[in-house]
């Protein structure tokens, strides 16, 4: 009888211990689920970023190529305007000796 009442006693405690565990494998299936679909959510995010980033990086090549164009125009405008300036300095000169000349024609007169 004792033998009888310790086995009904460890299948009780087994069978508390049984509905524990399924209990806890129950939550840990619901913390699974929802983690899963914050994952699915993030993957989505995730991918929905990377062709966000692809298509910055490829306006950022557009930009960097327009940049080097604009950037050797920038120093062709310069060649440009230093010859520019040469030639006013030129000019500046000419304009001084044609003056110089007209005014020493006119005292001649």
């Amino acid at each position: 009888m004792q033998r009888l009442y310790i086995i009904l006693h460890c299948n009780s405690s087994f069978h508390l211990q049984n509905s524990e565990l399924r209990a806890r494998n129950s939550k840990l299936r619901a913390q699974n689920s929802e983690l899963r679909a914050q994952n699915s959510e993030l993957r989505a995010q995730n991918s929905e970023f990377c062709a966000r980033n692809s298509e910055l990086r490829a306006q950022n090549s557009e930009l960097r190529a327009q940049n080097s164009e604009l950037r050797a125009q920038n120093s062709e405008l310069h060649a440009q305007n230093s010859e520019l300036r040469a030639q006013n300095s030129e000019l500046h000169v000419w304009n001084y000796k044609f003056d110089e000349i007209h005014t020493q024609s006119s005292d001649l007169t």
